[in-house]
């Protein structure tokens, strides 16, 4: 198997005079919270020009770096506020980037071959990496007589494509972030057998059924479509409980002015605890 080509980078520049946007940063949080960009940073372009983030990489990264978590919500919050990491990117995909990160990537790859990048994610134009021609000029001739390929070039730019039915498929999904490794799942599933069509219901049906949930409790569409296959639950709607009997039903208060002893709070709910003890032999 061929071994995956290196995204990342080894090291990246950091300027001697940087500008008021990291001076904010120390006057608020201290030197500390100047560190903290530093960290995010380096995890930043160890993975590429962006990283995903959420809640539980965050924790991670706190933990990783000792700092206090909520120190580093706010800090990444600051940035957010002073466009050190562009805004419209996160609230869309949820992922740190700026264009002056990819900049600098976009410099330091530029003798790569098989650079990865998401168009949806780029702030900037320009290739990422080298196309190299790799027929000499001694070699080149008349194209329009060969009936191979016109030019042998390296594969670069690889733009993330995503197949109608998956597109569809996140169009309803309710957490749209880690598109990409969705999409390695979606695959996995359907090489199990499951169908375009049965995901995209579970998407539909998972949607419905996380109206009114917090963000943070929504699960990611790789753990959704994940190994231990949670979307097989929502492949149909999900069954609505049935009624409860009358006597544990909440009823009404009657009228208020009564003072007789039956003028309980919730009437049936004594005569449901009676049946209850009753089945099971109890006094």
């Amino acid at each position: 198997m061929a071994r995956p080509n290196k995204q990342g980078l080894d090291y990246f520049p950091l300027d001697v005079h940087l500008c008021k946007k990291f001076k904010f940063i120390e006057m608020k949080y201290g030197i500390a919270g100047f560190s903290i960009v530093v960290k995010l940073y380096q995890y930043i372009y160890a993975n590429g020009y962006y990283v995903d983030w959420d809640d539980d990489t965050c924790l991670l990264f706190s933990d990783d770096i000792k700092a206090d978590y909520s120190m580093v919500l706010d800090v990444i919050k600051e940035c957010l506020a002073r466009g050190i990491f562009d805004k419209t990117l996160f609230d869309k995909y949820s992922i740190l980037t700026s264009s002056g990160i990819q900049k600098r990537y976009q410099e330091i790859v530029r003798r790569r071959k098989d650079v990865e990048v998401i168009s949806e994610y780029l702030l900037i134009d320009g290739s990422f990496g080298v196309i190299v021609d790799t027929m000499s000029a001694e070699c080149k001739y008349d194209e329009s007589k060969s009936t191979q390929s016109k030019v042998n070039k390296s594969k670069v730019n690889k733009i993330k494509e995503y197949t109608p039915e998956f597109e569809e498929f996140w169009k309803y999904y309710p957490r749209k972030n880690e598109k990409k490794a969705a999409y390695e799942k979606w695959n996995a599933r359907l090489k199990e057998g499951h169908t375009p069509e049965e995901l995209i219901k579970s998407a539909k049906h998972y949607l419905k059924a996380c109206q009114g949930k917090e963000k943070q409790f929504i699960k990611h569409g790789k753990t959704f479509l994940g190994d231990k296959k949670p979307f097989e639950d929502y492949i149909e709607p999900p069954e609505i409980e049935e009624d409860l009997p009358s006597y544990w039903q909440i009823k009404p208060r009657s009228d208020p002015e009564e003072k007789s002893e039956e003028d309980l709070p919730y009437p049936g709910l004594e005569e449901g605890f009676k049946r209850l003890y009753g089945k099971f032999g109890g006094h």
